[in-house]
């Protein structure tokens, strides 16, 4: 009885705390203080604001809707449709109000969780040993139903400029179970877009993972991007089974992930296809397979045996076989090289065999053939055995050794010529250490044997180094260059200074050298000029100063050029101010003294010549804006020269000049040429020697000839001549005539005759106005003798000769005993030189002449004679001889009494053609008393006399 009655009592306090709890959580708002307590400490304690929208709280379960949460980061949030929680209220106050006594069923309906991860820009300390909490305590069952995850995930890559690696990927259908029953078994199941499913087991016992097996089966991911790899695409499965024997130990993985038709774009440009890829986890042990896959046009593949990969990685075995496009790297390299990688060993000490080998690479435009490269990597060394390669017609070996972490380079070098003779030839064997820092690297090159051969030019047997030193740490920075290079024959290359500072002092001493080998150029390698002999000079920041003495010479049929230079110049590269003083010793042309000094300054890009002096026949002083050189100024004065002195110099570039000697020219020029040019004597073939008084005045493009020929006892004055030196070089000469005796200009001539009128001269060179050489005319004369002809009257002539044609405008000479003759055309002749060319020019005739007259007058057996007498010719000309081409001979009338004849000639006609120098006889016929003669007949040309010439 004693018993229920302290049940009952029991009872009744229980039925009081609970009408107090019923009476205070809905009587008043303990409810609605409830739920915003935990809306407030879990927004809190999430990092953001919860919300629930429905919350019923009683002795035996807790029960909400719609709950929702948003981290202020944005980072997480979810919506979840319904939420029960079953527990134990009683267990939990007769505990002593411990937690893990509370919690009986979970249960999870329909959550949407949204996850975004991006790496934190803030260091963070590395995090613990990851170790399981011990869950068995707090919960007996939980379940999930039906769920949903968004996840996006960004991660920080070191290459593609620094930006995220983009994935997005979404889970649906996701059903997690967990029965705590001593131990708790987890079962986890879930869709994913496509036909991807994952599932999960496991089992723990307390904070140990006893076993759990994961299955991803036909996974493509959803969304993947980054600059650097575009959009990757691939088909992935993985089967995983993980164990761990106590809760110290670490878990271990054994299981097999493999990957089909992975696709991306590397760097927006290349193309990356991987068909397959394994990667198998057993025992601790990872077998890596890559099958051969592309990326643009070049192929990899490998496979890789990994101890321990999650521990202390070891790489029991590594082979890796690539075909690589250069062009990949940078656009300055093209080609492709074959490699192969066999490795070994742990991340600290890994050990590599290496080889590769390309028919053809190029580097920046420079070709490289047949490379092959055998190398090995231990203890942090890079060491080449032998490396060999084709570049410029060259074959170079080298071995030696890469200090990658010391960024150091140790490598011998031998350089030979791929075939005897070639034009470019260097021989050297070397000894090179190379030192990279952050700025600039130590070189240090020393050379056992140099041999560089260009065309005709070698230096040989040169031995020494080569240092370029960077400054220590400091406030001044410095990349110091010393080099000494010499020859046992006395050659040298010394140089020693401060690079970047430009404080540098060389002295070069060398026997000969081609220039067109130094710097190929059309005239340079047209004469072959070589130097030799001592050069010093000295830079300091924009100072340059240098002095030489070299002979410069030519083997040349074309150019013998033979001489002692000595220079001593500045130049400023700052300001363009220079300086030079440049004279020549012993020196020839063609067999022909020539010495020169000059002496010149240039400043604000104007040059000074002070002075400049060609032997003892010109000398000369001048500013020259090189900025428009039409605007310089000068004085000059040339001296007892002849174009026989020019032209021993030069005998192929003056052999058309005529011979003048005598010349002396005096003057200046400021804008406007004003000189004064006295000419000895001017030789023409054909004519007899001219000498001239002249003063020339005028712009350089149209120079104003003043002045008198002379000739012999008569002089002509000069009228509108002018002297061109700018489009081209063109004189133009015309002097006036007045009665002027032909005799006084041309030589041994059977001809008295004083002509008035025009004569000129003119040449030029090939871009000028008038190219080529012409003598013109435009004169009369009022009477022509020939030695043994009668008198000529009224002679009129228009023409002019080029070099290979003469042409006749106007041609008129009458003679009251002969008659008159008029032609007009041209003729393939010089007539200076007597040369004939090939061509269809002709001479055209007519002459009304008085044969019959001239007969009677000139042949003393003929008493009496009359008539008339025609002819009409075209004249041309045949390889070396004149020839009538046509024409025709009239004679109507004739009358002939010749000395003892007693009956005269009468009614004499004749007619006759002419082609090609030969007369063909129509018709003729003649009365003497009753008889009469009728004749036909051909007359050839005669070779022995050239009676056609003689006719002319």
């Amino acid at each position: 009885m004693k018993r229920s009655r302290s049940f009952l009592i029991l009872v009744v306090i229980l039925l009081a705390i609970n009408a107090l709890f019923f009476a205070g959580w809905y009587g008043l708002g303990g409810k609605e203080c409830a739920k915003g307590m935990i809306e407030t400490l879990g927004g809190n304690a999430l990092g953001g604001k919860l919300t629930i929208e429905t919350f019923n709280l009683g002795e035996r379960q807790a029960y909400l809707e719609n709950v929702s949460f948003a981290a202020s980061d944005s980072s997480l949030s979810f919506d979840v449709r319904k939420v029960r929680v079953r527990y134990d209220l009683l267990k939990f106050i007769f505990s002593g109000l411990k937690l893990k006594h509370i919690l009986g069923h979970v249960e999870v309906n329909s959550p949407i969780v949204r996850l975004k991860i991006v790496p934190s820009e803030e260091e963070k300390p590395p995090a613990p040993p990851f170790r399981l909490p011990d869950l068995s305590n707090y919960f007996k069952k939980v379940e999930v139903r039906n769920g949903a995850l968004s996840l996006d995930l960004g991660i920080a890559l070191e290459f593609g400029g620094g930006e995220l690696l983009q994935i997005k990927q979404s889970l649906n259908n996701i059903n997690i179970s967990a029965l705590n029953k001593g131990k708790i078994s987890v079962d986890l199941s879930a869709n994913m877009p496509g036909e991807g499913k994952l599932k999960v087991q496991g089992s723990l016992i307390r904070d140990r993972l006893e076993r759990a097996t994961a299955q991803i089966s036909s996974f493509k991911p959803q969304y993947i991007h980054h600059t650097a790899l575009g959009y990757p695409r691939s088909m992935i499965g993985l089967q995983l089974e993980a164990t761990q024997a106590t809760a110290d130990d670490d878990i271990l993985f054994d299981g097999k992930l493999m990957a089909w038709d992975t696709t991306a774009l590397l760097l927006q440009e290349h193309a990356v296809s991987l068909p397959f890829l394994s990667a198998e986890m057993q025992d601790n042990h990872l077998s890596v397979a890559l099958s051969t896959s592309k990326v643009g046009k070049s192929t990899v593949g490998g496979h890789f045996e990994i101890q321990d990969p999650l521990g202390k990685l070891h790489l029991d075995s590594g082979n890796v076989s690539a075909n690589l496009d250069l062009s990949m790297i940078s656009p300055a390299l093209s080609g492709f090289v074959e490699a192969s990688v066999q490795a070994e060993g742990t991340v600290k000490k890994p050990q590599a065999n290496i080889t590769a080998r390309s028919a053809g690479i190029s580097v920046t435009g420079i070709r490289f053939d047949n490379i092959a490269v055998k190398g090995s990597f231990s203890d942090d060394l890079l060491q080449v055995q032998d490396l060999s390669v084709q570049v410029m017609e060259h074959n170079v070996a080298a071995k030696g050794s890469v200090d990658p972490f010391a960024l150091s380079i140790k490598t011998s070098l031998d350089i030979v010529p791929q075939k005897p003779g070639q034009d470019l030839a260097l021989n050297a064997k070397a000894k090179v250490d190379v030192d990279l820092y952050d700025d600039l690297p130590q070189i240090g090159a020393e050379f056992q044997s140099l041999s560089v051969k260009k065309g005709g030019s070698s230096l040989d047997n040169f031995s020494g180094y080569v240092n370029l030193i960077p400054a220590p740490d400091g406030p001044y920075k410095g990349y110091y260059l010393d080099c000494d290079l010499s020859s046992p024959d006395g050659q040298l290359i010394s140089a020693v200074g401060d690079i970047l500072d430009r404080s540098l002092a060389v002295d070069v001493n060398l026997n000969s050298i081609a220039l067109a080998d130094i710097y190929p150029h059309e005239m340079l390698t047209r004469f072959g000029p070589s130097i030799g002999g001592s050069i010093s000079g000295f830079m300091h920041q924009d100072n340059i100063a240098a002095q030489t003495n070299l002979h410069i010479s030519t083997d040349n049929d074309e150019l013998r050029l033979d001489t002692q230079l000595s220079l001593s110049g500045s130049y400023n590269l700052n300001t363009s101010r220079a300086g030079l003083y440049a004279s020549t010793s012993n020196g020839s042309l063609n067999g022909e003294e020539l010495n020169f000094e000059v002496i010149a300054t240039l400043e604000d890009q104007v040059l000074n010549l002070g002075s400049l002096r060609v032997n003892e026949m010109l000398r000369a002083t001048a500013q020259v804006p090189l900025d428009d050189i039409m605007a310089s100024t000068a004085s000059f004065y040339l001296k007892d020269v002849s174009t026989g002195q020019v032209q021993r110099y030069v005998p192929q570039y003056t052999s058309f000049l005529p011979d003048i000697s005598g010349v002396q020219l005096t003057g200046t020029y400021d804008g406007e040429l004003n000189a004064l040019l006295s000419v000895g004597a001017v030789n023409i073939d054909g004519l007899k020697p001219m000498s001239a008084n002249l003063t020339l005045r005028g712009p350089p493009d149209e120079v104003a000839i003043m002045g008198k020929l002379k000739a012999g006892n008569k002089e002509m004055p000069l009228k509108d001549s002018t002297l061109d030196f700018i489009n081209g070089f063109c004189l133009d000469a015309r002097g006036i005539a007045q009665s002027f005796p032909i005799s006084e200009v041309l030589e041994d001539i059977p001809l008295q005759v004083e002509l008035s009128g025009e004569v000129g001269f003119s040449y030029g060179t090939e871009a000028s106005r008038i190219p080529g050489m012409h003598i013109s005319a435009d004169v009369s004369a009022p009477r022509l003798v020939f030695e043994g002809i009668p008198e000529l009257q009224n002679l009129r002539l228009i023409g002019c000769q080029s070099d290979r044609l003469l042409q006749v405008d106007t041609l008129y000479v009458a003679s009251s005993d002969l008659g008159e003759v008029k032609g007009s055309g041209a003729l393939d002749y010089n007539l200076t030189s007597g040369n004939f060319f090939e061509g269809k020019n002709q001479l055209d005739i007519q002459a009304d002449l008085s044969l019959f007259e001239f007969l009677k007058t000139q042949v003393p057996m003929i008493l009496d004679a009359s008539g008339h007498s025609y002819m009409n010719a075209s004249i041309g000309v045949n390889e070396d001889k004149f020839v009538i081409r046509s024409g025709n001979i009239d004679l109507r009338n004739g009358y002939l009494q010749i000395k003892d004849q007693t009956e005269p000639i009468r009614a004499f006609n004749l007619a006759a053609s002419i082609k090609d120098n030969k007369v063909s006889i129509d018709r003729a016929n003649l009365l003497m008393g009753k008889g009469r003669l009728r004749f036909f007949n051909d007359f050839d040309e005669d070779p022995t006399n050239h009676f056609f010439v003689g006719f002319l």
